[in-house]
């Protein structure tokens, strides 16, 4: 075997990086533009502006704030066009790229420099991988000021940190930067070009070159080899050129239906569960999943797929008992399928590419199918397919338990998923979404029993699912609610009955699971 054999499984770069700006000889009445992205309010972080003024009182200072939370990626182009007619800056320092706003305010640094603007962009340790990543990929040559900062610390270390930096800063904006070029090679590393020949049987040297390479979940990998792409791409009627998604927030790379199945064949996914691999990452390519921020935020969440509307052994997928654990192969590794493309395509490492603080269980795998045969209820394809087979893919924490074998009552029983849907200082107690109720068959028998319908339950639950608002007040992060909530004392961590889904699976017994959502993103269809 040679590394021609083996498939990358990165995607590919979408277009050429963007060359630095011509920098400016010095700041002297030179108009510099400051740019909150809407983290300058709080702690520390409020005297960051101050500081910078009073570090470069020579230029001409100018503001601007836009909450970069609230941005879309196609949105940035917009944003620079207007800050360069609103202000007509010939630099900008853009500040602070944290949790939740470094993708965005990196995106937008990028595009000032591609309008001729010099940039320079100030990150906390958090945001500062991220940044770093996104610039090696887009413009490379570009840097980051790290301010070893958080919005706890004094103000006076904040004015600190600035007066230390300050040369930094100024040489971003004044010095020589040089473009490079963005790193195109293969993703193996190239010292053990020689020894490919034996990666087939030497697995253990596989797994090693892989992680030098910064290639894999940390689980074990199966070689990409062309013939078993092209195993995986023998399964759908798709060019494998086709493009899936991107280009990628964060690397600037496309996925293709071709890269899709190298992650696949890492996965160790059987060819049969391709179909239902590459249906997930459509859905999750729909704008209203947010894959760009979903891929690398801090919330320890993963993509839950769930297969509905066909019998899932035809995909080697199961419904039954155990469905969401370990022992179901086609589970486990379309699930891990999905993970894999994205954490490749991204770049999605933590500490770097990727924000998470801790991760999750379930950003390894998190993949279950509804059951077909002997289901209460119309199925999710019915209500969200048209009845067609598919996939439904909601970007969620692992599941909760929820145990009941006592008050076996519709009430009861709605009241406990309620409850376990709802905790203090979760995402939904301050951005209401949606819930994935796995419903094991014995509870659902109890609904039924009493005429209930899936639509009675998701009410049901939308009505009881409460938080009180003076618990979540001046807590956890800023808000984001329907206008009619507005008036309530408690708060509903669903928007509506339809943010409820209901999916009956696993096996029968006293316990039936609810998974919270990140929020900031809707569940979307696709079909097979």
């Amino acid at each position: 075997m040679s590394t021609d054999d083996l498939i990358d499984p990165r995607g590919i770069l979408a277009g050429q990086p963007v060359r630095p700006a011509p920098r400016l000889t010095g700041l002297e009445g030179r108009r510099v533009l400051l740019l909150d992205n809407g983290k300058l309010g709080v702690g520390a972080y409020a005297v960051v502006a101050d500081a910078l003024r009073s570090g470069a009182a020579e230029a001409a200072w100018a503001h601007a704030t836009i909450n970069m939370l609230r941005v879309d990626d196609a949105d940035v182009d917009g944003i620079a066009d207007n800050l360069i007619a609103a202000h007509q800056p010939e630099a900008c320092i853009l500040a602070l790229a944290d949790a939740g706003v470094t993708a965005h305010t990196a995106l937008l640094s990028i595009a000032l420099e591609r309008r001729g603007i010099p940039t320079a962009m100030l990150a906390t340790p958090l945001g500062a991988g991220l940044a770093r990543a996104m610039f090696q990929a887009r413009a490379p040559g570009l840097q980051v000021v790290v301010l070893d900062l958080v919005r706890t610390d004094s103000p006076e270390k904040a004015v600190a940190l600035i007066t230390a930096t300050m040369p930094s800063i100024r040489a971003l904006l004044t010095g020589n930067v040089v473009a490079t070029t963005a790193e195109q090679a293969s993703p193996y590393p190239a010292e053990a070009v020689r020894q490919w020949a034996s990666a087939a049987s030497d697995m253990a040297s596989f797994q090693d070159w892989a992680e030098q390479a910064e290639i894999g979940d940390g689980l074990p990998l199966i070689p990409p080899t062309q013939a078993a792409v092209t195993a995986h791409l023998a399964t759908v009627e798709s060019d494998p050129d086709a493009v899936v998604y991107g280009p990628a927030l964060t690397s600037g790379r496309l996925l293709r239906v071709r890269d899709v199945a190298a992650n696949a064949v890492m996965a160790g996914c059987p060819p049969r569960g391709f179909p239902v691999v590459l249906a997930a990452l459509r859905a999750m390519a729909q704008p209203g999943y947010r894959l760009s921020q979903a891929a690398i935020t801090t919330h320890p969440s993963g993509n839950a797929i769930v297969l509905s509307g066909v019998d899932p052994a035809a995909y080697g997928l199961s419904a039954g008992a155990g469905c969401l654990g370990p022992g179901h192969r086609g589970n486990a590794c379309v699930g891990r399928a999905v993970a894999l493309s994205v954490l490749h395509l991204f770049g999605a490492r933590p500490g770097e590419a990727d924000l998470t603080i801790f991760g999750s269980s379930a950003e390894f795998t998190y993949c279950t199918a509804e059951a077909h045969f002997g289901t209460p209820w119309p199925s999710l394809a019915s209500e969200l397919g048209d009845g067609k087979p598919g996939v439904f893919v909601l970007k969620a924490e692992a599941p909760r338990n929820v145990l009941e074998n006592l008050l076996l009552t519709p009430e009861a029983l709605c009241e406990a998923i309620a409850e376990a849907s709802v905790s203090l200082c979760s995402n939904n107690s301050f951005i209401p979404g949606e819930l994935l109720v796995f419903l094991n068959p014995e509870h659902a028998a109890v609904f039924t029993g009493a005429n209930w319908t899936r639509q009675d339950l998701a009410q049901a639950i939308h009505n009881m699912a409460r938080i009180a608002r003076q618990l979540v007040s001046g807590r956890g992060v800023g808000a984001i609610r329907p206008r009619y909530m507005d008036a309530l004392t408690q708060l509903p961590v669903t928007r509506s009955p339809a943010d409820v889904h209901i999916v009956v699976a696993g096996g029968a017994g006293p316990q039936s699971m609810v998974a919270l959502p990140w929020g900031y993103s809707r569940g979307q269809w696709q079909a097979l």
